[in-house]
């Protein structure tokens, strides 16, 4: 049965050996296809050794409006891991530029290996239709504990590069312990536990493995792979921040869930989320104004 109330929407997500979550992430995104006015899905595949391209290839032929776009050789031609994801984030997003806004209000963005097959696609249609506060960009929050630090900046809670911060804190002697230490403090110790009702979280950028994002905040905005020094950074964050330096509205949607790749996740993680992170821009988001 058709679902209504979701209006036309652009479904993007980069795949590589996707394995089995592949398969039931594909189902999931069925939802959103016969939930939305209008929906077309574009996903960014390259250099499987599973059976990824015969699941997306099959996935493919059931219905025109979706686009597999294959680009084998980018593992050899961008050996640097992000570089090479935004890359393939690109692809997704030069056909996000040439659709026609007025057909399309939302773009949602999300990973086809693991965190997103147990989502509830109903809910999260309710809760774009329900929302009455502006946004621009809505980030998922996770079950256990948000896990993704390195797509995060916030003024307080991660205002830079976790992982440039563990580099930072690496000195001689007792390397390892010192790396052991920063991984906790700035990464595990971050990954809070955010309660599915509490109001949304006022960010600079955030991921988590699914984001809606309005179609218009994303004119002109581009993945990339480096800061304005050049250092590697996460490509979620140079996206984010071209949407933030316009003065968008970016929030993590607590009741917005999905699941945290438990590789991602230690002891530290899943602690309470503390009340002084509550920012004024997250009141705005609870009084609807």
């Amino acid at each position: 049965m058709r679902h209504l109330g979701l209006p036309g929407t652009l479904i993007c997500g980069v795949v590589r050996n996707g394995g089995a979550a592949l398969v039931h992430t594909l189902q999931k995104i069925q939802s959103f296809e016969r939930a939305a006015e209008n929906c077309k899905v574009i996903v960014v595949t390259n250099d499987n050794t599973d059976d990824t391209d015969a699941v997306l290839q099959k996935w493919r032929s059931l219905n025109d409006r979706r686009c597999v776009e294959t680009l084998d050789g980018l593992a050899a031609a961008i050996p640097e891991r992000v570089g090479r994801i935004a890359q393939a984030r690109n692809f997704y997003m030069h056909a996000v530029h040439r659709e026609p806004s007025e057909k399309y209000k939302f773009v949602i963005v999300l990973d086809l290996d693991g965190p997103n097959t147990n989502i509830v696609p109903d809910d999260i249609i309710g809760l774009l239709q329900s929302q009455t506060f502006e946004w621009d960009a809505l980030f998922a929050n996770q079950h256990r504990a948000f896990y993704d630090v390195y797509a995060l900046r916030h003024d307080t809670w991660c205002p830079t590069d976790c992982w440039a911060e563990v580099q930072a804190a690496i000195t001689f002697p007792f390397r390892h312990r010192k790396m052991l230490k920063a991984q906790s403090r700035f990464v595990y110790q971050r990954q809070y536990h955010i309660p599915p009702t509490h109001p949304p979280i006022a960010v600079h950028s955030a991921f988590g493995g699914f984001a809606v994002y309005k179609r218009d905040a994303l004119q002109q905005c581009w993945y990339g792979s480096r800061d304005n020094s050049g250092h590697v950074i996460c490509e979620h964050v140079v996206l984010n921040q071209g949407i933030d330096r316009r003065g968008g509205k970016l929030f993590i949607m607590p009741a917005l869930l999905n699941d945290a790749p438990e590789e991602h996740l230690t002891r530290d993680s899943g602690r309470p989320f503390p009340s002084e992170l509550h920012t004024g821009a997250d009141k705005t988001a609870r009084d609807g104004s």
